[in-house]
């Protein structure tokens, strides 16, 4: 296929398009409408800044009419066919780079609402070939957009609309004639008149009743109709006829998905979509569907990546609110279909949902899916088979296959649809294993469960239709009319819903059991508990979906039930309204805490493939635990269903992405209110402030948080969300209860959202500020890790001992006291365990009691427990005091740090023709390689390259400390392994010889700069040039290299022994180094031993000080740790300009300053 040369919309950075009309043209109608709008010219260097569209346009046609007109021009002559120079400059000239915060991030990564997505929406652009010329004003189409925005986005009645229409209608043409009336005035006592120059007083006139046509081209719901058929491509939807009852025609509704399928791609932000690369995001993460084992696998997806993946959704929903009886009467099947080459962040937009079908769910009962579907599904066979041609503005010619990937829907839909028996009371009730109703009570375990098979669903699907009394044997009580499709497979195409399983199944079932376990117990009353739910502090972002009081006063009668949205809502507050007055380890509790983590990660949009494993754990212990408290209540199918969800993220990816509740959103017409923002700020960016104005060297945050009422400590990074600019207030706790209150102006944010949120501790590291020497605590001491680590039976509780030596099921209550008598007997040696600790833990646990050990498939068996040691580590870490030693990592999200993006990306995909297996072998060869005298340098520089991407996903997935990284990588520390991955992470091969390159161009400057020197660095200064009158060329090179990075810091106002340690004086063998260094001993213009040091391990040796400089900036990038605080000016000065290695992040004023007086 022929790729398109696409031009971006530098404001939201998701409209892209070929013509530099159609994106004055999307400035226009997508971001000019919105509060705040501003936008700067940047042509020609060209600072003006609007906030009005019209003055902007008029600006460029005035100003740069060079630019506009070559523009306008190309693209009227050739159709828009192409780009041109000028039009392309004037993007990368960052057009509309400057906007307000809340206009920037209100459209920041969505897709424009304008560009329409749906079959009316479409109707709004249109293809190009419809794209009004915006260099010739048409009030025509302006007007028609008008109309459909009042009746698409507004939601206004057709009776509005026509009423609105008329009344301005009449309004323009008063005042149209009295314009044209005044005009005819002014001419006439001008000298003009009608005999003597009847042209002009006809051209008024033509002016005048053109403006009133364009009124009555669209006085109507059909000339609206035809208008919109005609301009903008608009897809009609066809009315079908089933059949007839009773002399009325049954009809159903049909939108041609082939026209709407052609209608969205001839947009040139689907058709890019499209055409981008769809691959897995990594061998340790689900993110898409495009990361399951359905998409790897599919005879069409797998050989074209650019086929159309069609996901359809379907459901039934009621127009109105009938007597219970007459119900089904009035209910309407919809199904909906979404394209899934689109990025699931556009996905999850409702102008991303088609409508495909309408039909009343009595016809589909009476006539059968086969006879409603058939004109859906002919369109099917043909997209898969031949697929759609679309043509580009550039005359580029698309060709796109496609098929149905999945059907979304609930489960009683996807029995009817999928042909499987519909009741599930008895028999087969599930559509993933052949399990019955009674199996389900007792079967918790899904490697315990026998999975259904394609093979074999189309060997029972046979039989049954040869036999109908095998249909309860199977549970199969047809064939799907789907499985006529080529490429449409039942049983790998039918994914699980959780918003039918939890939201409006289990969850809601559950939080009444407990809530009423718990009223019964005396905890609390139902009244108080209403009082509670009513009287709760919901934030603005859950005010939508804020769960509605129970008015039962009767506990008999008491049920939660709410909408799936309300739910959600309910079940991550309901810890905040009740649980303070629950007692700790009440098992009930712990039962409902352990469905909000299953929910946790079933919702979340991108899943580890660890917590895959977890995530199994996780739904045994709850159905277990659930049949142990609730013995008397039967297992519904829904909650057996989470059993197969490990297996469903590992085939479709985060089920996320497949669950109906924007379908559901889609039906009522809901729109989005303001998004959410949220700005970040250090701790670290206050402490030297709290340390000079309070003198408290060592102390901890506090931040006022509403919905605790209280002051809450801060862990890490303050994320908070405001309604507008205000100071944030902090607590100073010091070492001796000393409080301070520091009013933080520098905590400021344009944040227009107030959401629920809780500080309670976030997980993100922060840069390590203190000193060298005090960078960790001596206080806390720990035992030696034991060569052979065991938990004893005396190191458990006796009750709980008892329960584990009786065999069986275990508990969530008994697992959760051996994982903490596990943490217990852990923190005597640690509290910050490696991998192979945890291993080593996990493992003795499980051989001292076999029975917490869970068979999975695609796992250790104490893989489940590993990872629920590591969740009790890192919530505990969170409320220990500040005499633990912390050390203090890098987190893997750079953009939200405030030093930027690095290039440092996390793509550690395997080498072509490896495998996690070969790539294993490798690293056990070069730890081999590693311990031998005389070593093979090719060898190991071959396997290093071959490892590198397992590096990179050690150090950013796991972040282990350096000595784990020593111990699995021995090789590595030295100084050309170090620059050859630095040289990998940043793909920049020369990376030394632009260091020296640009030290040698600025070094010189460096030290002959006059500035106002510290008496130490004019004493050095004094000392260098004593020095090199003895030195060679070549050595007073060497020496100024030297001299110009030992006083670059001073420059900076920061503190050089942060970056060099003299061994002889500053530090001892004893003191612990966080962040990198370099260390060395005698004098710095003559040093030796010159030595790199992180985390108090030797990283490597260097033979001069610019050769350290080069590997102590590698080494921040190899093992992805954020700079120091006390020298990130210097480093930061380093990377951008020896390096010319640019963060996403503008540099501080400081830096910029420094580099402009040295170019100067």
């Amino acid at each position: 296929m022929a790729s398109l040369q696409m031009q971006s919309c530098s404001i939201c950075n998701t409209f892209r398009t070929i013509t530099f009309k159609k994106l004055l043209h999307h400035i226009r109608f997508s971001h000019s409408i919105e509060p705040n709008f501003s936008i700067r010219c940047g042509i020609d260097g060209c600072e003006r800044k609007y906030r009005v569209f019209s003055t902007f346009y008029s600006h460029l046609r005035k100003f740069h009419k060079r630019v506009f007109d070559v523009n306008i021009r190309h693209d009227s002559n050739s159709g828009g066919h192409e780009d041109t120079e000028v039009g392309t400059s004037l993007v990368t000239e960052n057009i509309g780079l400057e906007v307000d915060d809340v206009t920037h991030n209100s459209h920041k990564n969505s897709l424009a609402e304008s560009t329409g997505i749906s079959a009316i929406d479409a109707a709004a652009l249109g293809d190009g070939s419809h794209i009004r010329e915006i260099g010739e004003r048409s009030t025509e189409r302006d007007f028609a957009l008008f109309i459909l925005g009042m009746k698409e986005k507004h939601k206004l009645p057709l009776t509005v609309t026509n009423s609105i229409i008329l009344e301005l209608s009449e309004l323009i043409y008063n005042s149209s004639r009295d314009d044209s009336t005044e005009i005819k005035e002014k001419l006439s006592a001008s000298g003009f008149t009608v005999a003597k120059n009847p042209d002009i007083f006809n051209f008024i006139d033509e002016k005048f009743e053109k403006k009133n046509n364009i009124f009555e081209k669209l006085a109507s719901d059909y000339k609206q109709t035809a208008f919109y058929k005609e301009h903008f491509g608009l897809v009609e939807p066809v009315e079908h006829v089933l059949g007839s009852t009773c002399g009325k025609d049954d009809t159903f509704i049909y939108v041609p998905l082939l026209d709407t399928l052609k209608s969205l791609l001839s947009h040139d932000d689907i058709l890019a979509e499209v055409l981008k690369s769809r691959s897995r995001h990594g061998d340790k993460r689900y993110e898409d569907y495009c990361d399951g084992e359905a998409f790897q696998n599919h005879p069409l997806f797998s050989l074209e990546p650019h086929a159309l993946q069609v996901h359809f959704y379907y459901d039934d929903f009621g127009v109105v609110n009938p007597l219970r009886n007459k119900a089904n009467s009035y209910k309407v099947a919809a199904f909906y279909f979404v394209l899934g080459n689109l990025s699931p962040k556009f996905r999850s937009k409702l102008s991303s949902i088609q409508l495909v079908c309408l039909c009343c769910t009595r016809l589909i009962k009476q006539y059968g899916f086969g006879k409603v579907l058939k004109p859906l599904l002919e369109d099917v066979k043909v997209l898969e088979s031949k697929g759609v041609t679309i043509t580009t503005l550039n005359q580029e010619e698309f060709t796109f296959k496609g098929c149905i990937s999945l059907v979304s829907m609930d489960n009683l839909a996807a029995h009817q649809l999928g042909g499987f028996q519909q009741h599930f009371h008895a028999g087969r009730i599930c559509r993933f294993c052949m399990a019955s109703s009674n199996d389900i009570q007792d079967h918790f375990d899904s490697s315990s469960l026998i999975e259904r098979t394609s093979v074999g669903h189309k060997h029972q699907v046979q039989l049954v239709m040869e036999n109908q009394g095998l249909r309860h044997v199977y549970g199969v009580a047809s064939k799907s009319v789907l499985s006529d499709l080529q490429y449409f497979d039942v049983i790998s195409c039918l994914p699980p819903d959780p918003a039918h399983d939890l939201l409006e199944g289990l969850v809601p079932e559950l939080m009444t059991k407990v809530v009423t376990t718990f009223i019964q117990d005396g905890f609390f009353t139902l009244e108080s508990f209403n009082s509670a739910l009513k009287l709760f502090p919901f934030g603005k972002s859950d005010q939508k979906s804020k769960p509605t009081c129970n008015t039962t006063a009767n506990l008999g009668s008491f049920k939660i039930k709410q909408t799936a949205s309300q739910t959600w809502c309910l079940m991550r507050l309901l810890p905040l309204i009740i649980g303070s007055s629950i007692p700790e380890g009440n098992e009930y509790w712990e039962l409902f805490l352990s469905l909000m983590d299953i929910c946790e990660i079933t919702f979340a949009p991108s899943i580890p493939c660890e917590m895959v494993a977890y995530l199994e754990y996780l739904v045994h212990g709850f159905l277990v635990a659930l049949k142990e408290l609730f013995p008397e209540d039967r297992i519904k199918p829904k909650s057996h269903y989470l059993l197969h969800y490990p297996r469903s993220i590992l085939k479709y990816g985060p089920l996320v992405h497949c669950w109906t509740m924007s379908e559901a959103l889609k039906r009522y017409h809901v729109t989005y209110g303001s998004r959410k923002r949220v700005f970040l700020c250090s701790a670290s960016d206050v402490e030297p402030e709290i340390k000079s104005q309070f003198g408290i060297k060592k102390f901890r945050l506090q931040v006022f948080d509403k919905d605790f009422d209280d002051w809450v400590d801060i862990d890490g990074d303050i994320e908070e969300e405001q309604m507008e600019d205000k100071a944030v207030k902090l607590n100073v706790i010091g070492e001796r209860d000393e409080v301070a209150c520091l009013s933080a102006s520098s905590f400021t944010s344009s944040s227009s959202s107030d959401d629920t949120i809780i500080l309670a501790g976030n997980e993100r590291d922060v840069p390590c500020t203190s000193d060298v020497s005090d960078s960790f605590h001596e206080e806390e001491k720990f035992l030696p890790w034991p060569n052979k680590f065991e938990l004893h039976q005396d190191d458990v509780r006796r009750d709980i001992l008892v329960e584990l030596l009786k065999g069986g099921p275990v508990s969530n209550r008994i697992k959760s006291a051996v994982i903490q008598a596990t943490f217990d007997k852990m923190c005597l040696f640690t509290v910050y365990p490696t991998t192979d600790q945890y291993n080593t833990a996990a493992k003795a646990v499980i051989k001292s009691f076999p029975n917490l050990a869970i068979k999975l498939p695609f796992c250790e068996p104490y893989d489940a427990l590993k990872n629920a040691l590591k969740d009790k580590f890192r919530n505990e870490r969170r409320h220990m005091t500040r005499d633990v030693v912390v050390k203090k990592r890098k987190t893997s999200t750079h953009a939200t740090t405030d030093e930027g993006e690095r290039k440092d990306g996390a793509d550690w995909t395997l080498p072509e023709g490896e495998t996690e297996e070969t790539i294993k072998l490798h690293i056990k060869e070069l730890q081999k390689e590693s311990t031998k005298k005389k070593q093979d340098k090719n060898k190991i520089k071959s396997l290093m390259a071959l490892t590198f991407g397992e590096r990179r996903r050690l150090v950013l997935e796991e972040k282990p400390p350096i000595a784990e990284i020593r111990g699995k990588f021995p090789t590595l520390f030295c100084a050309e392994q170090i620059i050859e991955d630095f040289s990998a992470i940043i793909s920049w091969d020369a990376v030394s010889e632009m260091f020296y390159k640009n030290l040698d161009d600025i070094a010189a400057k460096i030290i002959t700069y006059n500035t106002n020197h510290s008496k130490g660095t004019l004493r050095f200064l004094v000392e260098y040039n004593n020095f090199i009158q003895q030195l060679t060329e070549k050595d007073k090179r060497d020496a100024t290299w030297t001299a110009a990075l030992w006083i670059l810091p001073g420059f900076l106002k920061e503190d050089r022994n942060f970056l060099f340690i003299n061994s002889d004086d500053d530090v001892s063998s004893d003191v612990e180094i966080s962040t990198p260094v370099i260390t060395y001993t005698g004098d710095p213009l003559d040093p030796s031993n010159i030595t790199i040091i992180a985390e108090n391990e030797k990283c490597s040796t260097a033979a001069s000080f610019p050769e350290a400089v080069l590997i102590l900036l590698a080494t921040y990038y190899v093992f992805n740790i954020q700079y120091n605080g006390k020298v990130k000016g210097t480093l930061t000065f380093l990377q951008n300009v020896l390096l010319q290695c640019k963060d996403k992040g503008k540099l501080p004023q400081k830096i910029i300053s420094l580099i402009a007086k040295l170019q100067a």
